[in-house]
């Protein structure tokens, strides 16, 4: 069940990434890349008290790109623990810059906000409400 709902949750997640793709705001910042670069984790059918339940915990990671006054910079994020009894006020997500990186207050900060906010969290957690009904129609 595993590898099918991680090949599935891949899928629906671009929903939430084409939440990023947008103008930060101002015309000198704008992601101008991100993509889904694995789904790692555990899903489950189990029976309990004569109810099926439909069980996973996934770790999601995504390279982006973003554009700061011309100059293009790289990073990472990281989705820990989804679990399917959880909230968006409870996705922890890390962000992290793969070498250089916009020093200039406050680009830096308007990208870290765009990536981990609430309108990204708010797009993951109706893209996973997406996939636990997939996979509910799966087994």
């Amino acid at each position: 069940a595993t590898a099918k709902c991680s090949a599935k949750l891949k899928e629906i997640l671009e929903g939430a990434v084409d939440q990023l793709s947008e103008p930060l705001g101002d015309v000198n910042s704008t992601i101008i890349s991100c993509e889904i670069d694995d789904a790692a984790g555990n899903a489950s059918v189990t029976h309990s008290r004569g109810k099926v339940r439909y069980m996973y915990e996934f770790t999601i990671d995504f390279k982006y790109e973003c554009e700061v006054d011309g100059t293009t910079y790289s990073g990472n994020l990281k989705c820990l623990d989804l679990t399917n009894d959880q909230d968006e006020d409870d996705y922890e997500i890390q962000q992290e810059w793969n070498g250089a990186r916009p020093l200039a207050k406050p680009w830096g900060d308007k990208i870290r906000k765009a990536l981990v906010g609430s309108a990204f969290k708010e797009a993951l957690k109706k893209q996973m409400t997406v996939f636990e009904e997939a996979f509910q129609a799966m087994f």
